[in-house]
C-alpha cells in the first residue's frame, strides 16, 4: 500500500516529470526495437570488407536507429505533456506515434528491398493515393497481415507502456541518461568516421552510408584538407589501396559482362560541356563560331539533360543514368563505364575543367578510376571564372600539340568543361549585348523584374566562351585532328530568366525547357550534317559512344537508360533529377516529386494541373530507377 501511494504522490506532485520520465524510457526501449528492424538494411550491403567498415555499420545501426526512436518523444510526448499533462492523452498519443514510426520503418525496409530507395513524401503519396494499386502491387493477404501486425503491435506496446508506467512511478528505471548518452556518442562517432572516410576515399565505409534511412552523413573534406588532418593528394594516390572502384554487391553496373566487336575506336573523342547553356543559345549572333561549326554537324534540337543542376547533368552525360544513382556511385567509387573502358584500352585522357572536379565530386564518380587526375585549374590569370575558361583552352591546345602527327598511337578522349555562363563571368569590354548588368543582382529579382539586362549579361558570357570554342575548332583543323575526332558539344543544364512568368530564375528549381533543355551538336567523321527533332537526352550519349565508337555489342539497357542517338527509337517521357527530388517529364506535363511532401503535376510552362497521376508512366519510371540494383 505504501509503495502504491508513493507512486501516486509522485504523479500528483510532478505529473509532467512522471510522464516525460515514462515517455523517455519507452522510446529508449523502442530504440532497441528499431535497431533490430534496422539490421534488415544490412542485408543489402554485401560483404563488409574491413574491420573499420564493420565498426562503422555497428555504430551507425545502434546509434542512428536508437536516436530515431526518440522522434515520438520530441514531436508528441514533450509538447503534449507541457501543454496538457493528462496520463491517458500522453500515453495514447505516444504509443500511437511509436507504433507509427516502427511501421514506417518496416515499410521502408520492404520498399527498399524491392526498389532500392527509401520512403519519401512522393512514395507516401503513391502508397496512399488513388493510383497506389496500379503502382505498388500488394496482395490482399499482404494488407491483412499489415493491418493485423499494426493492431498486434498496438496491443503489445500498450501492455509494455503500462509496465513501464508502473516502473517509472516507482523510479525503478536507472541509468537512462547514461545509456542515451552512449547511443548518442555512437551516432556522433559514425558521422565523424564517415567524414574522414569520405575525405580519404575510403570506400568500405562510404559505400554503405546510403542504406540507412533518414541518414545524412557528415562530410567535411574541405575542412579536413585545410586543417591537415587528411592530405588530399596522398589520399587520392592511395585510393586503390583503400577501395576506390570497390563495387557494392547491391549495385549491379553493368548488368551483364560487356562484349566488344568491330569499332571505330581509331577516332578521337572530344566532349565539350558548357555550364548553364540554354537550348536557344545556338544562334549566329550570340555564338557565331559554334553556329558555323554546327552547320557541318548533326544538331539535336530537342535534347534534354538528365538534370536541372550540374551534378546530375554531368552524371547523366557520362553514365547514361539518372542522378538518383549519384549516391550509389559516389559511395562505392564506381566510375562511369565509358571512362572505365577508355582506361582499359590505354587511351590518353585530356580532362580540363574550369571548376574543380571535387565539388561536385566527379573525382569520386565519373573519373574515380584515374590515378592521375587534374582536380582543379591552376595558374589562371586572372584567377576568375573567365580566366579559368581561357586557361583550360590553352591547356587543351598544349595537349593536342603532343597528339598531333602521332599516327599509330592510341586515340585520345578529351573533356572540356566551361563555366563562364554559370558564373556570369566575362572580360571587361566583352559586352556585345546591351543593356547588361555587370554582375547578378539577385535581390532585385522578382516577377516584375525586366529580365533583359540580366539575360544580356548571360549572353555576353556565352559569347565569350564561343570565342574560346572557336580557338578549339581552329586548333583541331590546324593540327590535322579534325578529320579523325568525334566532337560532342552540349550543356549540363539550362538557365532560366523567368521564361514562364512564374518567378523562377537560374536553375535547379523546376524541370521546364528553360532549365533542362540544352543544345547537342555532334560532328562525327563520315556522317553528313542533319537536324534531328525527336526527343533525345543525355542518357543517349554513352550508348552511342559505347556501340558506335568502342564497338560494344551489348544492349544499351545493360549499362544505361539511353538509346542510340542515330537510331530510330523514340521516347515520350524522361526522368530528370535535381539534388533532392526528380521530375518525370512527358510531352504535355511534368510530375514533380518533393522530398518533404507529395507530388504535383504541372504543364510544360509550370502551371499547376488538377489531374491524376499517370500510373503507367510513373510505374515505368520507378521501375527504371532500380534497374541497376540487385533484386
Amino acid at each position: 500500500m505504501m509503495e502504491k501511494s508513493v507512486g501516486i504522490v509522485f504523479y500528483k506532485k510532478q505529473p509532467r516529470k512522471a510522464l516525460l520520465y515514462w515517455a523517455f524510457w519507452l522510446c529508449l526501449l523502442n530504440g532497441l526495437v528499431m535497431t533490430l528492424i534496422g539490421t534488415r538494411f544490412a542485408e543489402h550491403m554485401g560483404t563488409l570488407d574491413t574491420g573499420w567498415a564493420w565498426l562503422y555499420v555497428a555504430l551507425t545501426t545502434a546509434g542512428h536507429f536508437s536516436v530515431m526512436a526518440f522522434l515520438p518523444f520530441l514531436l508528441v510526448s514533450l509538447p503534449v505533456t507541457l501543454v496538457l499533462p493528462k496520463k491517458w492523452l500522453v500515453i495514447s498519443l505516444t504509443v500511437l506515434a511509436t507504433v507509427f514510426v516502427d511501421a514506417v520503418l518496416l515499410a521502408d525496409a520492404a520498399i527498399f528491398a524491392q526498389y532500392r530507395y527509401h520512403i519519401n513524401g512522393f512514395v507516401l503519396g503513391l502508397l496512399f493515393g488513388g493510383a497506389a494499386g496500379d503502382i505498388f502491387q500488394f496482395s490482399a493477404m499482404s494488407y491483412v497481415l499489415a493491418i493485423g501486425g499494426i493492431l498486434g503491435a498496438l496491443v503489445a506496446v500498450f501492455i509494455v507502456a503500462e509496465v513501464f508506467w508502473r516502473l517509472a512511478l516507482y523510479r525503478r528505471l536507472r541509468f537512462g541518461g547514461v545509456l542515451f548518452g552512449l547511443l548518442l556518442s555512437f551516432m556522433v562517432a559514425s558521422h565523424l568516421m564517415h567524414a574522414v572516410a569520405d575525405a580519404s576515399y575510403y570506400r568500405p565505409i562510404t559505400k554503405v552510408a546510403r542504406f540507412f534511412p533518414l541518414y545524412y552523413p557528415l562530410t567535411a573534406s574541405k575542412d579536413l584538407y585545410k586543417w591537415g588532418i587528411v592530405d588530399q593528394e596522398e589520399a587520392r594516390k592511395n585510393a586503390s589501396d583503400v577501395g576506390v572502384g570497390l563495387a557494392s554487391t547491391d549495385l549491379v553496373y553493368p548488368k551483364k559482362d560487356l562484349a566488344f566487336g568491330a569499332s571505330a575506336d581509331s577516332l578521337n573523342v572530344l566532349l565539350i560541356s558548357i555550364d548553364s547553356w540554354r537550348y536557344d543559345m545556338l544562334d549566329s549572333a550570340i555564338m557565331p563560331n559554334l553556329s558555323a561549326f554546327a552547320d557541318s554537324a548533326v544538331v539535336f534540337d530537342k535534347h534534354y539533360s538528365g538534370s536541372n543542376g550540374t551534378r546530375g547533368g554531368i552524371f547523366s552525360l557520362f553514365y547514361g543514368l539518372p542522378s538518383l544513382y549519384w549516391n550509389a556511385m559516389k559511395s562505392t567509387g564506381t566510375e562511369a563505364i565509358l571512362m572505365s573502358e577508355i582506361r582499359k584500352r590505354g587511351y590518353e585522357a585530356g580532362i580540363f575543367t574550369s571548376a574543380a572536379l571535387t565539388s561536385p565530386a566527379f573525382d569520386k564518380t565519373v573519373f574515380a578510376g584515374f590515378d592521375s587526375l587534374r582536380l582543379r585549374t591552376e595558374n589562371a590569370e586572372p584567377n576568375v571564372v573567365w580566366g579559368r575558361d581561357r586557361q583550360i583552352t590553352r591547356e587543351w591546345k598544349e595537349f593536342t600539340a603532343e597528339r598531333a602527327g602521332t599516327k599509330g598511337k592510341k586515340p585520345f578522349f578529351g573533356f572540356l568543361f566551361y563555366d563562364g555562363p554559370h558564373g556570369y563571368s566575362h572580360p571587361e569590354g566583352e559586352q556585345p549585348f546591351l543593356p547588361a548588368w555587370k554582375e547578378p543582382n539577385y535581390l532585385a529579382l522578382d516577377n516584375d523584374t525586366d529580365p533583359e539586362p540580366f539575360f544580356n549579361l548571360y549572353k555576353n558570357t556565352v559569347h565569350y566562351d564561343d570565342k574560346l570554342l572557336g580557338q578549339v575548332f581552329a586548333d583541331l583543323e590546324n593540327k590535322g585532328l579534325a578529320d579523325n575526332t568525334i566532337v560532342i558539344i552540349t550543356g549540363d543544364h539550362g538557365q532560366e530568366f523567368n521564361d514562364n512568368k512564374q518567378n523562377y530564375w537560374g536553375h535547379g528549381s523546376n524541370f521546364t525547357d528553360a532549365q533542362i533543355r540544352v543544345p547537342l551538336i555532334v560532328k562525327w567523321p563520315g556522317r553528313a550534317p542533319q537536324k534531328i527533332s525527336r526527343m533525345t537526352t543525355h542518357y543517349d550519349v554513352v550508348p552511342t559512344l559505347m556501340a558506335r565508337w568502342l564497338g560494344c555489342e551489348n544492349l544499351a539497357s545493360d549499362y544505361a537508360f539511353g538509346k542510340d542517338l542515330f537510331g530510330r527509337a523514340s521516347r515520350n517521357w524522361l526522368i530528370s533529377g535535381s539534388y533532392d527530388n526528380f521530375g518525370v517529364v512527358e510531352d504535355d506535363r511534368i510530375t514533380v516529386t518533393f522530398p518533404t511532401g507529395n507530388y504535383e503535376i504541372y504543364d510544360r510552362d509550370m502551371n499547376e494541373l488538377n489531374e491524376n497521376i499517370r500510373a503507367e508512366t510513373i510505374n515505368a519510371a520507378l521501375g527504371e530507377v532500380n534497374t541497376f540494383y540487385r533484386k
